[in-house]
C-alpha cells in the first residue's frame, strides 16, 4: 500500500504522567519514582537487568557445559546460565519434576559433580550460574513434608503449602536455600510457584481471623528474600510464580520477573506484554526463542532478556547445532547491549494496544537527562502499511535531532518540532519487520 500509516501521539499510561519541564511534553512519574526507589541492588548498587540464556534442568552436565564453552568461544554476551526445574529429586522411576518439589537432592545421573563445575567455568568468564527452586511447594511423600509438618498447610491433598509465616520455618528454608546458593555457586536464585495459595491459607484462619496467614506468609516471603540478600550482596532473585503472578511493588524491589508469563510464546503476544508493563514494571523479561528471527527478537525486547536457542519445553536441551547463527546472535546481543540503558528511561507507547495481526506497534523510550532516546517499531505479519509516522513524545521543540537508523547507520536531522508535529517517518519492507532509531540532541 502506497499510503502511509500516521499515528496521533498515543496517550501515555493514565495514572503515571503529569506536566513536565521545559521542552517535555510529559514524564512517566510513577516508572521513574519505582526505578529510583523500587530498584534491586546488586552489591549495593542499582542493578542493571541481565541477559539470561535459559535452559532445561533435566539436562546433562557435559551438554551444558559443552554449550556454555562455545558462548564463551564466541564472545556471545551471556551474563546468565539459566538452568531450570528437574535437576533434583529420584534418579529412577521419576514421575516428573512438579511430583519432586520438596525433595530437593541433586540428580547425581545428571549433574555427577553437582554444580561447582558449572558455575565456576562461568566465573572463569565473568558470568553467572542461575538455578531454578519452588521452596514453598511441598508434594506429599517428599522429606520435606516427612520432616516438617508442623510447618506445611494441609489441606489433605498431594499439594502442601510451606509456611514462610512462621519464623522457624522461614529460618530452616533460608538457611537451606543460603546454604545451596553457597554450595553450588549460584549468582541469580529462581524461585517459582506454581499453585494457589487461598484456600490453605483460608483453611487455617478462624472465621473472625481471615487473612492473617497471608498476612504472615506474604511478610515472610519478603523477609526470606531480604536475608537471602543480605548474606550474599551479589546475588539477584528472579521472581516467577507461574508467569509473572506475583509482581507487586515489594516484589519488584528485590526480585525480577525474568519469566513474565507462562502464557503463548510469540511475538505478538510479547509486543503487548511489554506495551503494558513498561509503564509500571521497569524490569522484567520474556522469552526469545528462534535464533536468526530478528523480528521476534525485538518483540522479545525488555530491560532484560531471556534467549532460549537450546531449549525448547519442559525437556532436555542439546548441545547447539553445528550451524548455529553464531554471528547473526553475537551481532544480535551486542546491538541490544548498546540500547539497553534507553529501558532506564521515560516510556511512551506510540501506538494504541491491539493484538491485531495488520498493525504495527511502536513505544518511545526517552533519557531527558542524557537528551536521547530510542524508537522501536514493529510492523507485523499482515500490515499492509511499509510506511509509518509517529510523532514523538519529550523532545525540545526548538532544538535539533540527529536521528540514527540502526539497521543501516543512515543519519538525518531533524526539528524537534518536527518530531512532535509532523512525526518521525519509520519505513519498514519486510512483512513482518522491525526497526531501531535512535535519536539524540544536536
Amino acid at each position: 500500500m502506497d499510503g502511509i500509516l500516521a499515528f496521533r501521539a498515543a496517550r501515555p499510561p493514565a495514572f503515571a504522567p503529569h506536566p513536565g519541564g521545559r521542552g517535555r511534553a510529559r514524564y512517566p512519574q510513577l516508572r521513574q519514582f519505582i526505578l529510583a526507589h523500587h530498584r534491586p541492588l546488586r552489591n549495593g548498587r542499582p542493578l542493571r537487568a541481565p541477559i539470561t540464556c535459559g535452559n532445561w534442568g533435566g539436562t546433562r552436565a557435559d551438554v551444558h557445559l559443552d554449550n556454555i564453552r562455545r558462548f564463551i568461544e564466541h564472545k556471545l554476551p551471556i551474563e546468565y546460565y539459566w538452568i531450570d526445574a528437574e535437576w533434583y529429586g529420584n534418579t529412577s522411576g521419576d514421575t516428573g519434576w512438579a511430583s519432586n518439589v520438596g525433595r530437593w537432592n541433586v540428580k547425581t545421573n545428571l549433574y555427577p559433580h553437582g554444580f561447582k563445575p558449572l558455575s565456576d567455568a562461568l566465573r572463569q568468564d565473568g558470568r553467572e550460574l542461575m538455578l531454578w527452586f519452588e521452596p514453598e511447594r511441598v508434594m506429599a511423600g517428599t522429606p520435606w513434608h516427612q520432616q516438617h509438618r508442623d510447618w506445611l498447610f494441609d489441606l489433605g491433598h498431594s499439594t502442601l503449602l510451606f509456611n514462610l509465616g512462621h519464623p522457624d520455618g522461614r529460618r530452616f528454608v533460608t538457611d537451606f536455600i543460603a546454604g545451596r546458593i553457597r554450595e553450588f555457586g549460584l549468582g541469580c536464585y529462581r524461585q517459582d510457584f506454581n499453585m494457589d495459595p487461598r484456600p490453605y491459607w483460608q483453611n487455617a484462619d478462624a472465621p473472625d481471623r481471615q487473612g492473617i496467614s497471608e498476612i504472615r506468609h506474604i511478610e515472610g516471603l519478603y523477609a526470606f528474600w531480604d536475608s537471602l540478600l543480605a548474606r550474599d550482596p551479589n546475588l539477584i532473585i528472579d521472581n516467577c510464580a507461574s508467569g509473572g503472578r506475583r509482581i507487586d511493588l515489594e516484589t519488584i524491589g528485590r526480585a525480577t520477573p525474568f519469566w513474565r508469563t507462562d502464557g503463548p510464546r510469540d511475538a505478538i503476544a510479547h509486543q503487548c506484554h511489554t506495551y503494558g508493563l513498561l509503564a509500571w514494571v521497569p524490569f522484567s523479561a520474556t522469552s526469545q526463542d528462534r535464533e536468526g528471527d530478528t523480528y521476534e527478537f525485538r518483540s522479545s525486547l525488555c530491560s532484560s532478556l531471556c534467549i532460549n536457542w537450546a531449549h525448547s519445553g519442559d525437556g532436555p536441551s542439546g548441545k547447539l547445532a553445528a550451524d548455529f547463527p553464531f554471528d547473526w546472535a553475537r551481532r544480535t546481543l551486542t546491538q541490544y547491549v548498546s540500547i539497553r540503558d534507553y529501558y532506564y528511561g521515560d516510556y511512551y507507547p506510540l501506538t494504541a494496544y491491539t493484538q491485531a495481526a495488520d498493525a504495527w506497534m511502536a513505544y518511545q523510550l526517552d533519557r531527558p537527562d542524557h537528551h536521547d532516546g530510542l524508537v522501536v517499531a514493529l510492523r507485523r505479519p499482515q500490515s499492509p502499511y511499509v510506511t509509518a509516522r509517529f510523532p514523538l513524545r519529550g523532545v525540545e521543540a526548538n532544538a535539533t535531532y540527529c536521528l540514527t537508523h540502526l539497521d543501516t547507520g543512515a543519519q538525518e536531522n531533524q526539528s524537534g518540532r518536527g518530531l512532535l508535529e509532523a512525526g518521525l517517518r519509520v519505513s519498514i519492507d519486510q512483512q513482518p519487520g522491525s526497526a531501531l532509531v535512535r535519536y539524540r540532541r544536536q
